[in-house]
């Protein structure tokens, strides 16, 4: 099935069920737009390990992190991308990959700490 294409102005691109969510202002990139479509068109309809796999690879976004980095912090917009709890079209979505970086970036900062 293909995907519905929704243009938004916060965050840079995810795939929520059959919809994929994308920065209005990466359109003036693009190489990261079409990096980007490609990588959220890799997901599931239904998110599972296979997603998560997919977004810890990365392979579509390689090519262009630079640019996605560069995006990234240059649009503060966009760093709502960096959170574990968003909300799109009013439902909350929860980010599994988000919610285990932040864990181990949390528990690291603790070692490092407990280490003082």
């Amino acid at each position: 099935m293909k995907n519905k294409l929704k243009i938004i102005d916060y965050g840079i691109a995810c795939k929520i069920g059959e919809t994929i969510y994308i920065n209005k202002d990466i359109k003036k990139y693009p190489k990261l737009w079409n990096a980007l479509l490609k990588h959220e068109n890799e997901h599931t309809d239904d998110y599972g390990i296979k997603d998560i796999l997919i977004d810890f690879r990365g392979s579509h976004l390689n090519s262009v992190k630079r640019t996605y980095y560069k995006f990234l912090l240059t649009h503060p917009r966009a760093w709502i991308q960096l959170l574990p709890i968003g909300v799109y079209d009013k439902r909350i979505i929860y980010d599994p990959v988000m919610m285990i970086t932040w864990v181990m970036v949390i528990t690291m900062i603790g070692i490092i700490i407990g280490l003082n």
